[in-house]
């Protein structure tokens, strides 16, 4: 069966997801949750290490009271969907996680350990764009599927 989705607040497509109140935007990647609210102690700590494009980009909603941001998704040993630009010019990436060969570890400690070391790192270096309203293009590159979502 279809989930229901909503309309939502930023681009106008009727592409929001919604469960426990959060809602994402499966076409423009938007979200927002209960503690997206102006002063919360949630939404103040995720502002101080958000990236600029975050906080450049999020707008609120008057109709219910709160925030909706780019949508950042990590997935350990895949990759990760993030909002990529400036203000006026952005776009979605992604990047995939690469192993990071066994000689080179060394170079990749995990930081207040002794002798752990990272096994991937973020592509950065071969990432792909997607349109603005292609966030569901960018969630499928990983590995996100659409028939799960929908």
């Amino acid at each position: 069966m279809a989930k229901k989705k909503y309309k939502c607040a930023h681009c106008g497509e009727t592409s929001v997801l919604k469960e426990n109140d959060v809602r994402i935007c499966l076409s423009c990647g938007f979200q927002s949750m209960p503690g997206y609210i102006e002063g919360s102690p949630y939404m103040e700590a995720m502002m101080k290490t958000a990236p600029m494009i975050v906080k450049e980009l999020k707008f609120h909603d008057k109709e219910i009271d709160r925030y909706w941001i780019p949508s950042i998704l990590d997935v350990p040993q895949k990759g990760m969907v993030f909002p990529d630009g400036t203000l006026n010019d952005w776009v979605w990436a992604f990047a995939s996680y690469e192993v990071i060969p066994l000689f080179e570890r060394v170079n990749y400690k995990v930081p207040n350990t002794d002798d752990e070391y990272y096994e991937y790192r973020l592509g950065l270096d071969k990432v792909e764009h997607f349109k603005q309203d292609d966030f569901l293009g960018a969630l499928k590159k990983l590995g996100v599927d659409e028939e799960e979502l929908m």
